[in-house]
């Protein structure tokens, strides 16, 4: 009994898809995000809506886990207020608190089985979605167009203001990104720092 051909993503399909998943954004900022996956993570400096913005890219893992702790303190802030239902608020905080984070995990364990697939039957080589089974494509055309990424220790200057906006972790959306810049290392201590007006030496 012979195999079904395995059906492919479509050439229109493919560029549909591309655009649908924007997948014009700056390739390098993306490939930083992903990096972090890994442990990578880059200090860069990135320019939004005309603001300056500075921090280290992190996984997502970073927002996930502020969420998750935002909405736990809400929640446990909201039911101690309230005398009513304290069934319904404990419920309520085990359906919400976690989820951000379990979501991160179920989406990177996806992303490796994406790569095993693809490993398995391309190995190395750099083959074209339109060349993929169409679901794997459809996976590989998602995983390489990131619309966000998350910035730890983010500093934020406002035009005319004297010193930043401090905040531990800032989502940026890549599609407001009119010009970004890697922010050096340090050569003694081998960890990024730089110098902004109002800002200081930061390590």
């Amino acid at each position: 009994m012979s195999e079904e051909p395995t059906t492919r993503l479509p050439g229109p399909d493919a560029d549909l898809a591309s655009i649908a998943s924007a997948q014009r954004l700056d390739r390098y900022l993306v490939e930083l995000a992903s990096l972090t996956e890994g442990g990578v993570e880059t200090v860069v400096g990135l320019l939004v809506a005309g603001i300056v913005v500075v921090g280290r890219i992190v996984s997502e893992e970073e927002i996930a886990r502020k969420l998750d702790e935002h909405l736990e303190s809400v929640i446990e802030m909201t039911a101690a207020a309230s005398s009513s239902d304290p069934d319904g608020w404990a419920k309520l905080r085990d359906d919400v608190v976690g989820k951000h984070l379990q979501g991160v995990a179920e989406r990177r364990e996806a992303r490796q089985r994406m790569i095993s697939r693809y490993s398995a039957e391309f190995g190395d080589a750099q083959v074209s979605p339109t060349e993929m089974p169409e679901d794997l494509a459809r996976d590989v055309i998602a995983d390489h167009n990131r619309v966000a990424v998350t910035l730890a220790e983010a500093h934020v200057f406002p035009p005319g203001s004297p010193e930043p906006l401090k905040t531990g972790v800032m989502r940026i959306d890549l599609r407001q990104v009119g010009g970004w810049w890697i922010v050096p290392t340090d050569p003694e201590t081998h960890s990024a720092s730089f110098n902004y007006p109002g800002l200081g030496q930061t390590g």
